[in-house]
């Protein structure tokens, strides 16, 4: 990855068609209440092994690696090979203190050797995987014993039915556009 790359990246996010929502009160109010429940879900446990499904950007990646910072790790895995390489250099070139172990593969069919503690899906990477309800299943399957999956749905995004265990459910209706966090552990 060439700094050029990065460079083209940084511009990318402030052009004129993402500009208007990445600078807008409504990404930003929810960046906030991510960033809050990242918090609240890593709290002060120490030795977390996390996985982050969908890397998109990598901003929720960086936020996560730096809750963790001296307490856990972070594994990101997404399929596009240009979101992998970008979230990898961009991280190592930021100089980030926690940086993500990057997976680049299918989440519906990697197998991982040990389990996490903590498994995110944050927006549409639910649906991008084409397969909601296998996309909720691998989640599940991808959690150590008493690990939780973290699913974030913005707007009209849906969180697919599961026989998992429901630990918390919360909608934000601050905007119009409602944000809605829900944990699971399996049944």
């Amino acid at each position: 990855m060439t700094d050029a790359a990065l460079l083209a990246h940084y511009l990318a996010r402030a052009a004129p068609e993402a500009a208007a929502w990445n600078l807008s009160p409504e990404c930003a109010y929810i960046d906030y209440r991510l960033r809050t429940w990242g918090r609240e879900l890593v709290g002060e446990r120490r030795g977390l092994n996390v996985l982050n499904v969908g890397i998109g950007v990598g901003e929720w990646d960086d936020v996560l690696g730096y809750l963790l910072a001296g307490r856990g790790r972070l594994t990101s895995i997404d399929i596009d090979p240009g979101s992998c390489i970008l979230l990898k250099a961009r991280q190592y070139r930021e100089g980030h203190t926690n940086p993500a172990s990057v997976v680049c593969a299918d989440v519906l069919t990697w197998k991982p050797e040990n389990g996490f503690d903590l498994v995110t899906m944050v927006g549409s990477t639910i649906a991008e995987t084409g397969d909601c309800a296998a996309a909720l299943s691998a989640g599940l399957s991808l959690l150590a014993k008493d690990g939780w999956l973290a699913l974030v749905a913005v707007g009209e995004q849906r969180i697919p039915a599961t026989a998992a265990t429901i630990l918390r459910d919360e909608t934000d209706t601050t905007l119009e556009l409602p944000i809605r966090l829900q944990v699971l552990v399996n049944a």
